[in-house]
């Protein structure tokens, strides 16, 4: 024979159950969600990357092409450290009242 009504154990399981199924599929959609998140912004760091790469590598060849235009000589020049009155420091002038 069938029984006509559901215990409250029954009605309470069959609720039970339902939230679970409801609970799980929510977790997968949130970590969908956050694994889309992660790819987006995985994918926009390495964008960034090698666009950074990308003008590291332009600066460094023109550089090099500049001073491969420049005369041996000026580049020592260029690379030397700037003498004492280039620094700053002062040079004693002659008194021009002759003292």
């Amino acid at each position: 024979m069938m029984r006509p009504t559901r215990s409250k154990a029954e009605l309470r399981a069959a609720e039970k159950s339902r939230r679970d199924r409801a609970f799980q599929k929510e977790s997968v959609n949130e970590r969908e969600e956050r694994a889309k998140k992660t790819a987006r912004l995985r994918a926009l760091r390495l964008a960034k990357e090698a666009d950074e790469r990308e003008l590291a590598e332009r600066l460094a060849t023109e550089k090099a092409a500049a001073m491969a235009k420049v005369p041996a000589k000026k580049a020592r020049l260029i690379k030397r450290k700037p003498a004492a009155e280039d620094r700053g420091a002062t040079i004693p002038e002659a008194d021009p009242a002759g003292s």
